[in-house]
């Protein structure tokens, strides 16, 4: 698990610039541009950064309580991977794990999501 930490934990450095760009809301088209943005490809990390986030579901699914918790702290820690990662075209159930994952880890309540 140690490897994998030290993968998520650099892939967010690559990621956090674009995740806390801040955003012209003065521009019309904000919304439209900041849907369209994809943080992998422009960090050029995406192949990476879906293997290692495959790798935390699949620990997330199948890992011990304290597996699970590890997984959730790793999101916790690591907030522009939260945000940026995701899986196209994933089944339902990986989204719901990987949706449980991050949302257990990061409440909107207590913690930013971005």
């Amino acid at each position: 698990m140690a490897e994998l930490e030290e993968t998520v934990a650099r892939l967010d450095l690559r990621l956090e610039p674009i995740a806390k760009r801040p955003v012209d809301l003065s521009d019309p088209a904000w919304a439209e541009k900041l849907r369209a943005a994809e943080p992998m490809d422009e960090a050029g990390i995406r192949a990476e950064a879906e293997e290692a986030l495959r790798a935390l579901l699949d620990r997330y699914e199948h890992g011990d309580d304290g597996t699970r918790a590890t997984v959730r702290a790793l999101f916790d820690r690591h907030s522009s991977f939260r945000w940026a990662v995701h899986l196209p075209g994933a089944d339902f159930r990986t989204r719901l794990l990987h949706l449980s994952a991050a949302t257990t880890a990061a409440t909107p309540a207590t913690k930013s999501w971005r």
